[in-house]
């Protein structure tokens, strides 16, 4: 949920927290990693879309539909290249699955992908960045990220650049919007 060049790389993520919140166990996902990182039938570390739903399938069998998953897709391919790295594989995994909230998925992914880890802050640029995936994996046109933002900024009477990871994740559970798709 970030640009390329700031996102985490897997082994960076928190993988307890990872095991709590989906349906795999730390050791699936690390067994998981090595393949992708070992073996040319993941893509050579490029997963293409078609790939992507196999693998998914294989691991989750008939947990998501074609149609679900290929929202997740593209709206985790972050440089629209038609491939998933490992990391967004993973991204895909965690809000397709059904181990926990999607608003616990959510925050999870936020907490992985933001460049601003101290004190659960989510800066501007990141918090539009967010805005527009959820608005893409939900099929949601009406909502532009800048003026969500700004909308957000104006609730929490505080700093324009930045707000809490609390406040960000309170306004969409509480979005008029977002709320029909955040459980």
């Amino acid at each position: 949920m970030g640009s390329r060049t700031s996102r985490p790389r897997f082994v960076e993520w928190d993988l307890d927290r990872l095991e709590k919140i989906t349906t795999l166990s730390k050791q699936q996902y690390l067994d998981l990693y090595y393949q992708y990182q070992n073996d040319e039938a993941w893509g050579g570390q490029n997963m293409d879309e078609k790939l992507f739903f196999q693998k998914y399938d294989q691991m989750l069998p008939g947990e998501q539909t074609k149609a679900e998953s290929d929202r997740a897709f593209y709206a985790f391919d972050y440089n629209k290249s038609g491939k998933l790295s490992f990391e967004e594989f993973v991204g895909v995994v965690v809000i397709l699955n059904n181990g926990s909230t999607t608003l616990d998925r959510i925050t999870y992914l936020i907490d992985q992908y933001n460049p601003t880890k101290t004190n659960y802050q989510i800066g501007k640029d990141f918090g539009k960045v967010v805005f527009d995936r959820l608005n893409q994996y939900y099929g949601i046109n009406n909502l532009d990220p800048s003026s969500t933002w700004s909308q957000l900024v104006a609730t929490t009477g505080e700093n324009t650049d930045q707000v809490s990871r609390d406040q960000y994740l309170a306004f969409i559970a509480h979005h008029p919007v977002y709320s029909t798709y955040i459980q």
